[in-house]
């Protein structure tokens, strides 16, 4: 990439961060059996990779959700600090799908493999373990990428195929940012929440509240592919896309 691409980005990150922490203000979702929330902005950092690639696509999540941990009404906690994390991976995901080649190699198979190997955390603990079919919809996010993944970088500029790429790379991106505030909470969560939790009690608590993860994290699809498809199919049609590759 060279240096005046890499400036270019700068503003464009600082707007999609600017818009990151606009969207945190809006009531979020409960974390139940934990404290804080799930944000709805958890739809946008799959469109920023997309649109800003897998680094810079996660440079503007991770600022935008660090924005809105430290600035009121944020609580700036270590928890908190935490939970900025998961929009990194969604951004990571997403963006190597979107993407012919990254490196020499093919987007969507590191896109796979950053899925699969917050799934190997997940089922190296044993609170994994004991939920072993909790990551039901992420194996299915995983698959997809599998399947269609060399689909996304072809389809992303067709106004008839943009919703297809998005749901392809966006979804598991939400899945992604799922799946890593998960690893989160069963490897961290006793130490930054300072939680008593049995072992059991917390693979049970996961089991249990799936159909509200499944509920929740289909909403978010349907916002990204409400608000992205418009999106990029703008930025497209005005080279925007073009530039960013």
């Amino acid at each position: 990439m060279n240096m005046s691409l890499r400036i270019k980005r700068i503003p464009i990150i600082a707007i999609f961060a600017a818009l990151y922490v606009v969207i945190t203000l809006l009531p979020g979702i409960p974390i139940i059996g934990g404290k804080g929330k799930i944000e709805i902005a958890a739809f946008l950092p799959p469109i920023y990779g997309l649109v800003l690639g897998p680094v810079a696509g996660g440079m503007a999540s991770w600022l935008g959700a660090f924005l809105a941990w430290l600035l009121p009404p944020g609580t700036p906690k270590p928890w908190g600090f935490a939970l900025t994390l998961p929009s990194i991976s969604s951004s990571i995901v997403a963006g190597l799908a979107s993407r012919e080649r990254v490196k020499g190699f093919y987007g969507w198979v590191l896109s796979s493999l950053v899925m699969a190997s917050l799934l190997m955390l997940w089922y190296l603990n044993p609170v994994g373990r004991m939920a072993f079919w909790y990551p039901t919809p992420h194996l299915g996010a995983l698959m997809l990428l599998l399947i269609s993944g060399k689909l996304v970088p072809k389809c992303i500029e067709n106004e008839k195929t943009t919703p297809l790429a998005l749901l392809i790379a966006g979804f598991p991106g939400i899945m992604a940012d799922h799946m890593t505030g998960n690893v989160l909470f069963i490897y961290l969560g006793s130490s930054l929440l300072g939680l008593k939790i049995e072992i059991d009690e917390m693979a049970a608590l996961f089991q249990a509240v799936l159909p509200i993860s499944l509920i929740e994290r289909g909403g978010m699809t349907i916002l990204l592919l409400a608000f992205g498809t418009p999106l990029i199919y703008g930025l497209s049609k005005v080279g925007f896309l073009e530039q960013m590759r």
